[in-house]
């Protein structure tokens, strides 16, 4: 995880503030919907 933090510092440490804000708030929206596939598939009714 702290490479992952560091990445994404060092990639946004130029962008203005707007363009963080947005930047932050779809990489959250992505990792959130990655980890909801990873939850569905891992639950039991979805192993046939």
């Amino acid at each position: 995880m702290h490479n992952i933090q560091h990445s994404v510092r060092e990639n946004t440490c130029e962008m203005e503030t707007e363009e963080y804000i947005s930047f932050m708030r779809e990489l959250a929206e992505w990792a959130t919907s990655q980890a909801d596939m990873a939850d569905y598939a891992e639950t039991p009714e979805n192993y046939d």
